[in-house]
C-alpha cells in the first residue's frame, strides 16, 4: 500500500479510479458535511479555506460566554441550527447559539480535538491523549458508537470527506502513525500507515483526494482504498491541516515553511520561510494567504505566487486565522490572552479584546452564520464576539414636543462601561428613529441629542431586534451632561435672537418659554 519514493504519482495504477472518484463526487455533489453549517469543522469546509461566506462584520463586544469548567485546546464547530459543539477533557458540550447549555455528553475525553459535523447532525470527536477513539455522538447528545483506533498523543481532528466516509488520524506510534477510514457506523474500510506519527487533519481535493501531513511528509491518499498517490517531504513533521485551492495545495510544516504544491503531482510552485514552527492552519480570503507562526507574527501572502503583501506582530503563535464574510481576519494573538480582528488590507488591527477570566488560548475561531465569531479558551470557557447584525428600534419622550424633526442622535454602546460601537441615525418629527447594523449580545446604551441631556439604556438585550423608550430632558445648551447656570446664562444673554442651537422649543425664537425649560429642569444631570 505505500510507495517508498518521494513525490511520485503512479497514474498507471490511479488514473482510471481517480477518474471514476471524480465522477462518483461529482454526481452525488459535496454534501456530506452537515448542509447549511456555517463552520462544521475545523477547517470550515472539504478544502480547509477557513473563509465563511455569510454575516456581517464583528465589533470586539461580546454576545454571550460560556464556561464548560473543562481544559481545551481543540476549536468549537457550528451547527445548521447554530449550537456551537466544543470538545474537552470532560467530554463533548453543546451550547445554544445565543449562549446557554443544550446538552453535555461526559463520557470521552479530549481536550486536543476539534469535532466535525456530518450530514445528519451526527458530531465526531476524536477521545485522546492515550488509546484514541472516534465517538460518534447524536444530536440530541447520545452515543450512536466508538470504534478504538489506538495510537498516543494524538492531536488531529477527524474530517469528513465528500464520499461520506469520517478520515482522522490517530497520533504517534506504538499503535499510531495511521490515516484511518471509517464508515458511518463505525466500521474501519481501511487504514495507511504514514510515518512514526501522524498528526495531520485531511483536507481534500475536488476529486475527492486526500491531502494530509504524516510525520515529515504531505501524503495524497485515493479514498477509495488508501492507496498513497504521492508523498512530499518536508523538514519536520506536518501537524496541521493544509488547504486546498483549485490547483494548489498549501501545506505548513514545523520547519517553518509554507509550501505550495501542485495537488496532481505533489511537486512544488513555491515555498516561503518563516523564522519559526508553523503548528496552524491557513486560511483564504481574496487573493491573499494567511497564517500565524511560533514568531508571533500574522503573515499574508499572495496565494498564486507565494509573493509577500503584510505582516501583523501580534504574538498570534497557536491560533489558525478564520475570515469572515467581510474580509476580516481573526485569530487569538497576545500571546493568547487576546482575540484580534485585522483588516485584510494591511494587517492593522480593527479591533482587539483581552480576555478577562485568567486563561489564554490555544484554539482557532469559528464563525456563525450571521458573522459572529466563536472562540475557546484552554480553562474552558467559550466567547462569542458579536457580529453587528441586530436593530433597535426607539422613541424619544419626556418633554419631547414633537417639533424636532430630521434631528441627528448619536448612540454609543458600552459592555462594563468599555465603550465598544457608535452610531448615529436621524430623528422623525414624533422623535422614533431606527438603528440598523448593532451588534447584538447585551449592552448599555447612551443617547446624544444636540440640547438635551445624554439618556441610557441598561442591559439591552439585542438578538435580531430589540426597543424602547429613551426619556430625554432639555435644557443642556452647552453640551456638558448638566442644567446649570451656564446654559440658563446662554438663554439670558442672547434672548430675543433667532440662534438656533439655543432654541429649545423649536419656535424659531430665544424667548420666555425656553428660559422656562431650563430653570424647570434646573440642576438635572444625564445618565
Amino acid at each position: 500500500m505505500l510507495t517508498n519514493k518521494k513525490n511520485y504519482c503512479p497514474l498507471t495504477l490511479g488514473v482510471a479510479f481517480a477518474l471514476l472518484t471524480a465522477f462518483a463526487v461529482t454526481d452525488t455533489g459535496w454534501s456530506q458535511l452537515q448542509p447549511d453549517a456555517p463552520w462544521p469543522a475545523l477547517g470550515k469546509d472539504y478544502q480547509g479555506t477557513r473563509r465563511a461566506t455569510t454575516g456581517t462584520r464583528t465589533n470586539g463586544s461580546i454576545r454571550w460566554t460560556y464556561n464548560t469548567r473543562n481544559t481545551t485546546f481543540g476549536s468549537p464547530v457550528i451547527s445548521a441550527d447554530g449550537t456551537v459543539y466544543q470538545a474537552t477533557s470532560g467530554g463533548l458540550y453543546a451550547v445554544r447559539g445565543t449562549g446557554g447549555l443544550r446538552w453535555h455528553y461526559p463520557h470521552l475525553r479530549a481536550p486536543n480535538s476539534t469535532p466535525v459535523i456530518g450530514a445528519d447532525g451526527t458530531i465526531y470527536v476524536l477521545s485522546t491523549p492515550e488509546d484514541s477513539t472516534l465517538f460518534a455522538v447524536n444530536s440530541n447528545g447520545t452515543l450512536r458508537w466508538s470504534t478504538l483506533l489506538g495510537g498516543r498523543n494524538a492531536q488531529g481532528n477527524p474530517m469528513i470527506g465528500p464520499d461520506g466516509k469520517i478520515y482522522v488520524t490517530n497520533g504517534e506510534v506504538p499503535g499510531g502513525g495511521y490515516l484511518y477510514c471509517l464508515d458511518t457506523d463505525g466500521t474501519v474500510i481501511w487504514r495507511t500507515f504514514l510515518d512514526w506519527e501522524a498528526n495531520g487533519t485531511p483536507v481534500f481535493g475536488t476529486d475527492g483526494t486526500i491531502y494530509v501531513g504524516g510525520g515529515n511528509q504531505v501524503y495524497a491518499i485515493r479514498p477509495a482504498d488508501g492507496v498513497i498517490l504521492w508523498e512530499y517531504s518536508t523538514y519536520y513533521p506536518v501537524r496541521s491541516g493544509g488547504l486546498f485551492d483549485s490547483n494548489r495545495l498549501f501545506i505548513p510544516s514545523t520547519d517553518g515553511l509554507m509550501y505550495s504544491l501542485n495537488p496532481a503531482t505533489g511537486s512544488r510552485n513555491w515555498f516561503y520561510v518563516t523564522s519559526r514552527s508553523i503548528t496552524s492552519s491557513p486560511a483564504m480570503g481574496g487573493n491573499n494567504l494567511y497564517f500565524t507562526s511560533q514568531s508571533g507574527d500574522v503573515t499574508a501572502l499572495r496565494r498564486d505566487n507565494g509573493n509577500f503583501v503584510w505582516r501583523s506582530a501580534i504574538s498570534a503563535r497557536f491560533s489558525s486565522p478564520a475570515v469572515g464574510a467581510d474580509g476580516t481576519v481573526h485569530m487569538v494573538g497576545g500571546n493568547g490572552f487576546q482575540m484580534y480582528a485585522l483588516n485584510p488590507n494591511n494587517g492593522l488591527t480593527r479591533w482587539v479584546y483581552l480576555f478577562e477570566v485568567g486563561s489564554t488560548s490555544k484554539a482557532s475561531p469559528a464563525i456563525a452564520a450571521d458573522g459572529t465569531a466563536i472562540i475557546s479558551l484552554n480553562n474552558g470557557f467559550i466567547f462569542a464576539f458579536s457580529s453587528v447584525s441586530g436593530s433597535f428600534l426607539g422613541q424619544f419622550g419626556g418633554d419631547w414636543n414633537g417639533r424636532h424633526g430630521d434631528m441627528y442622535a448619536e448612540v454609543d454602546f458600552y459592555q462594563s462601561g468599555r465603550h465598544v460601537y457608535s452610531v448615529g441615525t436621524m430623528l422623525d418629527e414624533q422623535g422614533n428613529f431606527q438603528l440598523k447594523e448593532v451588534p447584538v449580545g447585551r449592552h448599555d446604551l447612551v443617547f446624544r441629542v444636540a440640547k438635551f441631556l445624554n439618556a441610557r439604556l441598561n442591559d439591552v438585550d439585542i438578538e435580531d431586534m430589540a426597543s424602547g423608550q429613551i426619556n430625554l430632558i432639555a435644557g443642556d445648551l452647552n453640551a456638558d451632561n448638566v442644567i446649570d447656570d451656564l446654559d440658563l446664562l446662554e438663554i439670558l444673554f442672547n434672548f430675543g435672537s433667532a440662534i438656533d442651537a439655543l432654541d429649545l422649543t423649536g419656535d424659531g425664537m430665544v424667548d420666555d418659554s425656553d428660559l422656562m425649560i431650563v430653570l424647570f429642569n434646573y440642576g438635572l444631570q444625564g445618565d
